[in-house]
Order: structure tokens, then sequence, then C-alpha cells
């Protein structure tokens, strides 16, 4: 098994309407000088000082923003060509608090699936997620609402569970320390929700089969008790918890994926405070071991793992929502991560997103910045470079972003969450 190895590198709202705060952001911990590390991040005040760039970071600053290409309409895809239509806005019920991307009923479309966190219980006294169908031009459905048992839903996560060939669905109850489990008995018809107690204040979970048993794990962040929790499928859709892992500062996003080249299922998880995101190696029989820490910057969300240099090794990216950056690290093929550049992007980025959204061939990235009601695309260069190129304006305080090609033009779409304005926002491709 090839070890990770480390170089030794040194909220707003959360969900819903009420409640479920993040603590004021403390100071830049990316060398900076102590100043309050929150705010805007366009005017590159909040860019790391020159310290935190000798450790390795180059800092970009967020230039001005063009004009969509000429090129765009006229049904052709052409590669660089960036094209997005305005953002439509579809009702989602109250509270979207993240979203997925999955064929939910099986029909070959891509499908949206929101939990609706609704602190007050204003819509139902029923905590609740809702799939909106896609209908393969774009269009999305009505909300059909499935109950989701425990309290306050702010996490989803899509995964045949139970092996039938049939998506199911994995809800992180906030307020009642849960993960709940709802398997579908047919296509994107979900039964009751089964639930599994975890640590305080359960907030995002990630798929994936840890332990080489072909089955779906889950790995769940508690923000509340700082771990994470790892549930080990039992082949039948059920779980066992198997361990937690504790996390310094407040872990948010989790992500299972192969950074040590061994074949094995790691783990790495993004934390508001500490600005940091740690890494644990996977052993392989569904137990993780403490791989090192990865510096970012304050208020650290969103974390993604995808292969930016096409060297076929993921690399890392997070998004830092207290000093509007996303950081970026590049793996070196040898289980290492080296400090590659911090990117200014709108303001109080909170979800990434991956893919090739020019039609270039290399991947790009996108933040659902929530302060700016906007999703920033920024070009990769196919090296880990980022420049941020374009900004589009989406629902009321956006908590996700992800991409999946919904129209089906063979040019990946953006899909946002937008919790205030009770909406799914799409943006589609435009060739």
């Amino acid at each position: 098994m090839r070890r990770l190895a480390w170089l030794g590198i040194g909220f707003a709202l959360a969900c819903g309407r009420s409640g479920f705060e993040f603590p004021e952001a403390g100071t830049a911990s990316l060398g900076g000088d102590g100043s309050d590390g929150g705010g805007g991040g366009h005017d590159g005040s909040d860019a790391p000082s020159d310290d935190a760039q000798d450790d390795g970071f180059v800092f970009v600053p967020e230039p001005d923003l063009p004009a969509m290409a000429p090129s765009c309409g006229n049904g052709v895809i052409d590669p660089g060509e960036l094209c997005y239509l305005p953002s439509i806005e579809y009702a989602s019920r109250i509270d979207p608090c993240a979203l997925a991307l999955g064929d939910l009923d099986d029909d070959g479309h891509l499908d949206v699936v929101v939990p609706n966190s609704d602190f007050n219980h204003a819509e139902t006294p029923s905590n609740v997620a809702s799939v909106l169908r896609g209908d393969g031009k774009g269009g999305l459905g009505s909300p059909e609402a499935w109950l989701a048992g425990g309290d306050v839903p702010v996490g989803v996560t899509i995964g045949d569970f139970d092996g039938d060939g049939i998506d199911d669905l994995a809800v992180t109850n906030a307020y009642a320390a849960s993960l709940n489990v709802l398997l579908a008995a047919a296509p994107a018809a979900f039964g009751d929700a089964v639930p599994y107690t975890i640590g305080d204040t359960p907030v995002m979970s990630a798929a994936g089969d840890i332990d080489g048993d072909a089955d779906v794990d889950l790995a769940v962040t508690n923000s509340g008790s700082g771990d994470i929790s790892v549930l080990r499928n039992r082949g039948d859709g059920s779980f066992e918890l198997a361990a937690s892992y504790d996390s310094p500062g407040t872990p948010w996003e989790v992500i299972l994926s192969d950074l040590s080249g061994d074949g094995v299922l790691d783990m790495a998880v993004a934390t508001s405070e500490g600005a940091q995101v740690f890494v644990w190696q996977g052993l392989g029989d569904g137990a993780f071991a403490t791989a090192g820490s990865l510096a970012t910057g304050d208020g650290t969300l969103g974390l993604i793992a995808v292969d930016l240099d096409e060297d076929g090794w993921p690399d890392l990216v997070a998004s830092n929502s207290w000093v509007s950056t996303i950081t970026v690290y590049m793996a070196d093929g040898a289980g290492s991560y080296v400090p590659h550049s911090n990117v200014a992007v709108g303001t109080q980025p909170r979800s990434l997103a991956a893919g090739d959204f020019d039609s270039d061939g290399l991947v790009d990235i996108a933040t659902a910045d929530e302060s700016d009601n906007a999703v920033l695309v920024a070009l990769g260069d196919g090296a880990g470079g980022l420049v941020p190129v374009a900004n589009y304006p989406v629902g009321l305080l956006p908590s996700a972003v992800r991409a999946g090609d919904l129209n089906e033009d063979g040019v990946l779409d953006l899909v946002t969450s937008n919790q205030s304005s009770n909406t799914v926002g799409v943006l589609l491709s435009n060739p």
C-alpha cells in the first residue's frame, strides 16, 4: 500500500432561515497579519501575505469578467466557448439546503433532490426531501416530497445502498443527530426513512465502498461534535456505525476518493474553523488512519477531488467562504499534495462543482457564491491554474452547485439550490 505523504504546511447562515449559524470569522490562517479574514475578497484585500506565498501558494486575483462568446447559440459545440443562459428557477419547497443529481426515476434523464430544512416547520410538521424530475430538455417538474424523518434535513446523498440497481437517498438531519436512509422500492418511490444515530449536528455525507465488499458505505460530518461518523453497509442497505474520527475545527464537506493511488478510498474533510483540510488514509477494511492536514483559508466549507492537470491523480480544491477564495493543492504523483494557488472568486463561496464547462477538454471549477447570489466559473488551463471568467446570477443564497447535462446537448449545465428564494436554479448550456 502506498502511504500518503504530506508536506509540513504549517457563516453566514448555514442552512434555513433561523438558528444553526457559524461563529464569527476568525483570523486569516495563510500566513497573514492576523487581521479579520471575513469580507468580500473582490478587491484583493483578503489576499494572503507574502509569507503565505513563500509557503508555495500563488495568489490569483479576480479579474474583470468578459461577455459571452459571440458563437453561443448557434447549436455547434466550439472548443473554448462558454455559453450559459440566464438561470431558470424552479420551486423546490422551503429552504433547499443542498442538492444532488441523479437519474432517480430511471428514465435516462437527470433529476434533482434537495433536503428542505424548514427550521420552523412553516410548510409541514414533518421534514421532507423533495425530488424534481428532469425531462431531458433542461426542465424540472414540481417538487415531490418524501418524508426525510428526523428534524432539519440539511444534506442529501444518492447511492444504490441495497444493491437492487435503483438509487436510494441518505439524508442528514442536523437537529436529530441522525442520518436517515430512504430505500427506493421502485424508481423515485422511497420507503420509510431508517434513522442511524451519529454525532451532533450532522451536515454532509459522502458515499463509496470503503471496505472493498462492493457495497456502498457512508461517511458523515458532524459539525457540532467535531467528528466524522463512518457507517459500513451490511450488504442489504442497512448500516452499522463502524467508527468516529475526530476532526479539529468544524467539519463540513467530506469526500471519499483514492488520494494515495493504492486503489483504496481515502477520506478528506473541509473544516470551517481552523482553515484546513484534514485527510485520512483508507486501510481497505473500512478503517482510516490519520494522514495529515493541508492549510486553506478561513471558513473552508466546500471540497472536491478532481484531476486538474490530467496526470491521473486527483487534485484538491477547497472553497474558503470567509476570505472569498478557493485553494488548490496539486497531487505530486507520490501520495503527497503541493500548494499551488489561492484564487479570488465571488463573495462567500460555499460549494464547488467541477467539469469541462467550455468544451476545451480541460477541467474547470464553478463556485456557488452565497453573498453574491451567483455562480462563478473559473476556467482551467490543464496545469492546475484557474482563471475566473464569468459570473451568473442565480436565486437568493445559493447553498450548493452541481454540474450535469440536464438538456442532453453534450455540455454540462449548472444547478443550484437557493435557500432564501426556495428554488432550484438551472443554468442551461447554450452552445
